[in-house]
């Protein structure tokens, strides 16, 4: 176990939570609660607690083992902007990488997340000023060996993945209405635009409103877990096309994107992101309607929303 940031340790024994984390529903509800420790929900592919008293408390996240290596990317990202001194995001605290499954103990960060509500212009200005710091670092000034889960090469693959399923499927009304969209994209000159290489940026990886914590004077960012090298054109055109930042409109964000270090020659990439991205959201959600999820309202609504940011095509 490796020690983190802080010297003085949680108040809660990592032990403690892996054995309440091995029970199941009743026993493992009557194990938390015993020691004081309470599950938090959106962890999603990860158990996440906290515990702690006062104004000590700590968050640890137990993450699903696969190929992205979450557990190590989350802590070096953390460990990096501790290091810069950037208070932005939850300062790391223990780093369990040999456990089952491997643990990152962390700052527990209070806040509202951004998802709940449609951002008004404090909140949207105080998110500027916490992902502001993190795009300006960069492979000259540090070192970070991943980079971002989720780049342009992968999108693309899932968005041509999309037009063989739907394709399939043409008897389908829904289907029938994304397959039109996928091929528009696929047909455009925005593959090979986003495949060449761009100054790179840190980035989460993940811009979901829901890990940006507004708590009243400040926004901080949670969830590194897909963190890495990226470009800054592509990683604010993956937040302007998040579901939940459709409820920004284009006028604020006109504001906020010059802010966030957007220029004029940037433009033609953001926008050719912006437009993968907006097709990108197809294929999540179909996959979530393949999985048997009642999306089918939200997949209309991405549709009509793809249509739309195709349409800007040209218009820059």
């Amino acid at each position: 176990m490796t020690p983190g940031h802080d010297d003085s340790p949680p108040e809660v024994d990592l032990a403690a939570i892996y054995a309440a984390h091995a029970l199941e529903g009743s026993e493992r509800a009557a194990a938390l609660r015993e020691r004081g420790i309470v599950a938090l929900t959106g962890g999603m592919n990860n158990a996440v607690y906290a515990f702690g008293a006062g104004r000590r408390r700590y968050c640890a996240k137990l993450y699903k083992v696969d190929d992205c290596r979450r557990a190590e990317r989350e802590w070096r990202a953390l460990s990096l902007l501790a290091a810069r001194g950037l208070d932005v995001a939850p300062r790391p605290r223990r780093y369990a990488p040999d456990r089952d499954p491997p643990a990152v103990v962390m700052e527990f960060v209070p806040g509202t997340p951004l998802s709940c509500q449609p951002p008004g212009r404090r909140e949207s200005l105080a998110l500027v000023e916490a992902l502001r710091p993190v795009y300006a670092i960069t492979p000259a000034t540090a070192d970070y060996p991943y980079p971002m889960i989720g780049r342009p090469a992968d999108r693309i693959a899932r968005v041509r993945l999309l037009a063989k399923q739907v394709g399939a499927r043409p008897e389908e009304p829904l289907a029938a209405a994304v397959l039109p969209l996928v091929r528009e994209w696929l047909a455009g000159d925005d593959e090979a635009i986003l495949l060449a290489p761009a100054p790179p940026v840190f980035a989460r990886g993940d811009p979901n409103f829901a890990n940006c914590l507004w708590d009243g004077a400040r926004v901080r960012l949670v969830d590194f877990e897909y963190a890495g090298w990226s470009d800054l054109a592509f990683e604010l055109a993956d937040l302007v096309e998040g579901l939940w930042a459709q409820r920004i409109g284009d006028d604020q964000w006109a504001d906020l994107l010059p802010r966030l270090g957007l220029r004029g020659g940037d433009r033609p990439r953001f926008e050719a992101a912006r437009r993968l991205c907006a097709v990108f959201w197809l294929f999540l959600i179909w996959d979530r309607r393949e999985r048997g999820k009642a999306v089918d309202e939200l997949l209309a609504a991405q549709i009509a929303r793809a249509g739309l940011i195709l349409g800007r095509r040209g218009r820059g």
